[in-house]
């Protein structure tokens, strides 16, 4: 969890089934929770998770034939690397977002979401991880939100400095694959209970979202529906609540008219 203000307003953001730890809290921001509060505003978010109690035999198997294939060649014959960290300290923060910067297909940097990726770093929540070619170059950063029972990927970032090589994008297709093989081994050996892929696209027609699903698929687990929100737990937040939402209803109406 993290709390921040807005104006007056206090803010928690939670993720899961947390719940706020202070007292005097005035709006709550939820990702994924299992099940909407009682009141505020819900949107339904698919995922996949993969059950880490597992042996890791076991997890291997779960995966499909040619995905269990590519992850052994990414680490007998491709050599790849591969580095997890936690806690995150600020120079490695900093070397993840100076890569997201260059290398992400999402508009923007990633500075809109660093002070939140800081946040998590001072309480333990932050987990990154890179893999490696074998001269030392990076290939994939990904990262984490962690928690014991439940870690859940929020960036998956890949090199494309030579995208329109293919047998590169084959090895760096290997060495994403490799990489998810080797978090998910790491956080099962920490005890953690859940791997979570951070979205799955329930939609049929955007291609390229149902291309990243087949990809998220290859691994087995099973697809789960959460809860996304926000809630207002004091009478200045369901206030401030109200108002945006009559405010940003106006607005759509304008720009519909």
């Amino acid at each position: 969890m993290i709390t921040y203000k807005k104006a007056a307003l206090r803010i928690a953001e939670l993720w899961f089934d947390e719940e706020p730890c202070q007292s005097r809290i005035d709006i709550v921001r939820c990702f994924q929770r299992s099940a909407p509060m009682s009141h505020g505003t819900w949107t339904r978010f698919h995922t996949i998770l993969i059950d880490l109690t597992q042996a890791a035999d076991f997890l291997l198997a779960g995966m499909k034939k040619d995905t269990r294939y590519e992850i052994r060649r990414a680490d007998s014959r491709d050599r790849i690397a591969f580095h997890q960290w936690m806690p995150v300290d600020h120079a490695c923060l900093a070397r993840f977002a100076a890569f997201y910067d260059q290398h992400s297909l999402q508009k923007g940097p990633v500075a809109g979401a660093h002070g939140r990726l800081t946040e998590w770093a001072k309480t333990d929540s932050l987990v990154l991880s890179e893999v490696r070619d074998e001269k030392g170059s990076t290939l994939v950063w990904h990262a984490y939100y962690f928690t014991k029972d439940r870690v859940r990927l929020v960036h998956s970032v890949s090199c494309r400095e030579i995208a329109n090589d293919s047998s590169w994008r084959a090895m760096l297709g290997r060495a994403n694959r490799f990489h998810h093989w080797r978090d998910i081994l790491a956080f099962a050996q920490q005890a953690v209970h859940f791997y979570d892929f951070g979205g799955w696209y329930e939609g049929n027609t955007d291609t390229k979202k149902l291309s990243i699903n087949r990809f998220k698929e290859e691994f087995g687990g099973q697809i789960v529906v959460g809860y996304n929100g926000q809630a207002g737990l004091t009478l200045a937040g369901r206030a401030a609540l109200w108002c945006h939402a009559r405010i940003r209803g106006s607005s759509q109406l304008n720009q519909a008219s």
